[in-house]
């Protein structure tokens, strides 16, 4: 019984202190940027395996510890699409390109999903962003972005 008080005890000492108001969950669980992509990677790789809930469950943890992480909500994002759950794909991708908006996946996403939704214009405006951080034309995502944008061009106008 000693034992296990003792390590009750130390467990109690290794979590945060509750959150003040001015602090945020960050503050209270501080992870590296190390830490938060091999999170990210952890539920990409469920999300492979078909484990959609548990890959929600951690992308969705994450945000919440990191909200300002433009990579966790890409991925959060890319896992909506997966899902099939579109206004919330587009809401993600709109976050993280608030956040960082050289982030050509996030780009080429999005505008697969206004591409999807029929909403030409916005895709074509996010291809555009996509294909023009691409000038190498070495991303998969600008590669993706190219091939949509001609498939665009070639649609008959309505």
């Amino acid at each position: 019984m000693a034992k296990l008080t003792q390590m009750l005890n130390t467990l109690r000492r290794s979590l945060p202190r509750p959150l003040q108001l001015n602090k945020t969950v960050k503050d209270a669980m501080p992870m590296s940027d190390e830490q938060i992509y091999a999170c990210c990677a952890l539920a990409c790789h469920l999300a492979e395996q078909g484990n959609l809930v548990d890959a929600s469950d951690i992308l969705t943890g994450l945000s919440v510890v990191d909200p300002e992480n433009a990579y966790v909500h890409s991925c959060l994002g890319a896992l909506y699409m997966r899902l099939e759950e579109r206004n919330l794909a587009i809401g993600e991708f709109l976050f993280t390109l608030s956040l960082n908006p050289r982030d050509i996946a996030a780009s080429t996403n999005l505008a697969e999903l206004y591409f999807e939704v029929g909403e030409l214009k916005e895709a074509e405006k996010y291809l555009k962003q996509a294909i023009l951080l691409d000038p190498g034309q070495q991303n998969a995502f600008g590669n993706r972005a190219r091939a949509l944008n001609e498939l665009l061009k070639n649609l008959p106008v309505q």
